[in-house]
């Protein structure tokens, strides 16, 4: 009974190391992530991020009139986060503004939730989101 106490303890110790090893590693290349950071800036349609092969968006308030027209800049204002405006060319009235954490994403994935509410007037697909972030910000061109 000792010797399997041991034998465990030693597994543990050694699970320990492997985790905090990771840990270290994650945090390296975040580090290196945060030092060689670029703000970057796309523009997208609002027809862009609603067709087939990105599908983002799972609501939206609005109207088809109006979701043709719109345009939506998006910034990466830092490694994990995102700012994102919307605007119609020449209607100072319509604005939408809200931000993106690519933590908060990735802890609805985890946790199985399927839309993003931007608290906006807009509602996006966790998944298709993640995708279509790293292919456009992350993703480096080869």
């Amino acid at each position: 009974m000792k010797a399997t106490i041991a034998d465990l303890n030693e597994q543990k110790d050694h699970m320990e190391k492997k985790i905090k090893d990771f840990e270290d590693y994650l945090q390296s290349i975040r580090n290196k992530l945060t030092q060689n950071f670029q703000a970057k800036t796309k523009v997208f349609s609002y027809k862009q991020l609603t067709k087939k092969d990105c599908n983002i968006v799972h609501s939206s308030l609005l109207t088809e009139a109006n979701a043709s027209k719109v345009k939506f800049t998006i910034t990466q204002t830092s490694v994990e986060e995102f700012n994102v405006k919307g605007s119609i060319k020449g209607l100072a009235v319509f604005k939408r503004e809200f931000k993106i954490d690519l933590g908060t994403l990735l802890e609805a994935k985890e946790d199985g939730q399927q839309v993003f509410d931007t608290q906006e007037g807009m509602e996006l697909l966790v998944g298709p989101t993640l995708v279509f972030l790293n292919k456009n910000f992350y993703a480096s061109k080869k």
